[in-house]
């Protein structure tokens, strides 16, 4: 009888050194995002790191509407340096647009959990919206441009750290989803 219980013991312990081993493994393929696809349309417009491109949505000239742009990412180490890239190439595209003014520096950080992106930006990103619509298209830069990379589902927006009901004319307090109308 001995011998079969130090022969079961010696079972569970491989069992749990090998699930162990897998639990890890999962544990470190999450914690990197997959590989953007090339954008199919886009291909010829990409010459260097394929398979690293993201649309960026941001105001048309005249602010109506929001057209898109690829955009290529040089840096796709970690999910943060992915966001924080992202996240910096929509706001450079709204500074080059006139919305964004090229005076000021915009601070931003994002959060994933799950499939929803915990945005925290700086306030003066906001502030400088003349009117509802100024700020819906800069709100929707970023969730339809966010949305399109795969694992992205919905946006809240934080700013500067913290959570609020509205800016300064948009109430912000729910998550957003893509919105390919706008």
């Amino acid at each position: 009888m001995n011998k079969k219980l130090m022969a079961l013991c010696g079972v569970l312990v491989g069992i749990a050194i090998v699930l162990g081993v897998v639990s890890n493994k999962i544990n470190q393929e999450s914690a990197t995002i997959k590989k953007i696809p090339v954008l199919e349309s886009k291909r010829d417009e990409i010459t260097e790191n394929i398979g690293t491109a993201v649309y960026i949505y941001m105001p048309n000239d005249n602010r109506f509407k929001l057209t898109k742009t690829a955009f290529d990412i040089k840096d796709t180490s970690t999910r943060e340096a992915i966001l924080k890239e992202v996240s910096q190439g929509v706001i450079d595209k709204l500074m080059e647009k006139g919305v964004l003014s090229k005076d000021e520096k915009y601070e931003s950080t994002g959060y994933l959990d799950g499939k929803d992106l915990y945005l925290d930006l700086s306030s003066n990103i906001f502030a400088q919206a003349k009117s509802a619509k100024e700020e819906v298209l800069i709100i929707y830069s970023f969730v339809n441009t966010f949305c399109g990379i795969d694992g992205i589902d919905r946006v809240k927006f934080i700013i500067d750290g913290r959570t609020g009901k509205r800016v300064n004319f948009i109430n912000i307090d729910g998550f957003y989803k893509a919105n390919m109308v706008i």
